[in-house]
């Protein structure tokens, strides 16, 4: 039984993902999203913005008026 000695030595790390990365694959597991980020990489959408790979909803009250 000397490899249940060893067997307990074993460590592993496990690194989690950040949020962004984690929404990236989510993102990419939906096919409408995914869709709407292959369009965006190539004109605008009234209703989404593409920022650093991620799909993100436009909000109209963000925008700022003189």
């Amino acid at each position: 039984m000397a490899h249940v000695g060893v067997l307990g030595k074993i460590s592993a790390f496990i690194e989690a993902l950040s949020l962004e990365r984690e929404l990236e694959l989510k993102q990419l597991q939906d096919p409408k999203i995914k869709e709407i980020s292959e369009q965006l990489e190539f004109s605008d959408h009234p209703k989404f913005e593409l920022i650093q790979g991620l799909v993100y909803r436009k909000d109209p009250s963000s925008i700022c008026c003189p």
